[in-house]
């Protein structure tokens, strides 16, 4: 698929600059003799998999513990894998659709007035987006494949006479959602996914909207296409959902059954080195943003100041 989508975003067109650094002032076998008597010091690269391998969600916090030259050779490393117009078309999608989604909800319900439970693979990565930009405790990504399945009751009580609703649960509560505390809460809970049929978004909703599951109090559902009112944008990226090309991205597992949730999640050095500096470019990509709206609010504020 070669597409691209008509959307610009200075941090697209950086060019980063490969660099090295000083490691050891001290002689060694690998050091470069100079011809002028002396030996300089060690110049040694860093190894890109070894900076990835800080990550384990992907999250703003393992970001901020890279150093700045480290993220150049990310990001240098990123440019090198991901230079097809494809590449450019998914980390353009992940940034324009997350923008989307942030501006319908805030819209509908208000800023900082949601949370979204995003349901299996397909929106996993697009869901990590969004949650650099409203914060990442309100975007939980639960492990949930073929959902359509609990829209059988009768299904759904022979897993209860087994325990695994209690498994599922307890799996719920520790990613922070509780019957409780949504039935509290001032905020609306976004169950959202990728429609075909729409059955798997009605079969989670059946299933999370039991009452001895998170009741449904509080909680909505979203079809990911229908919160995208642009009808270009909505043609452009169907393919790529249908064809189930972001699953490559997400950070959970195939998830047929309930009770093993807790074991679905990914361990991002087992992905390609590509999916893994995508992941790293998405999050990077929202990173340089906020500090460039930051440093821009900043000066502003100054200025206004220097004018009274």
């Amino acid at each position: 698929m070669s597409m691209s989508i008509n959307y610009v975003n200075g941090i697209y067109n950086n060019k980063y600059i490969k660099t090295k650094s000083i490691q050891s002032t001290k002689p060694t076998i690998e050091s470069r003799i100079s011809f002028c008597g002396g030996l300089k010091a060690d110049i040694v690269d860093i190894n890109p998999n070894i900076v990835l391998s800080k990550f384990k969600r992907f999250s703003i916090a393992e970001y901020k513990t890279l150093t700045e030259r480290e993220k150049s050779v990310l990001r240098e490393e990123y440019h090198m894998l991901n230079k097809t117009e494809d590449d450019k078309y998914i980390e353009e999608l992940h940034d324009i659709f997350s923008d989307k989604l942030e501006s319908n909800f805030d819209k509908k319900y208000g800023k900082g007035k949601y949370k979204v439970i995003v349901i299996g693979r397909s929106l996993s990565s697009i869901g990590k987006v969004l949650g650099y930009k409203i914060g990442e405790e309100n975007v939980i990504n639960i492990p949930m494949t073929s959902a359509s399945q609990y829209l059988n009751n009768r299904y759904i009580e022979v897993l209860k006479e087994k325990g695994d609703i209690d498994k599922f649960r307890d799996f719920l509560a520790s990613v922070g959602l509780t019957k409780e505390k949504i039935q509290s809460s001032d905020k609306k809970y976004i169950i959202l996914d990728y429609c075909v049929s729409g059955d798997s978004l009605k079969g989670a909703k059946n299933l999370l909207t039991r009452d001895d599951l998170l009741g449904s109090k509080n909680i909505v559902t979203k079809d990911v296409m229908k919160c995208i009112t642009n009808k270009n944008l909505r043609r452009k990226s169907e393919g790529t959902f249908f064809a189930c090309d972001l699953k490559q991205y997400s950070l959970i597992k195939k998830t047929p059954y309930i009770y093993i949730l807790n074991q679905r999640f990914v361990n991002p050095q087992e992905k390609s080195l590509k999916a893994q500096l995508m992941l790293f470019k998405l999050l990077d990509n929202q990173m340089v943003k906020s500090n460039k709206n930051i440093v821009q609010s900043f000066f502003s504020r100054i200025k206004s100041m220097l004018k009274d």
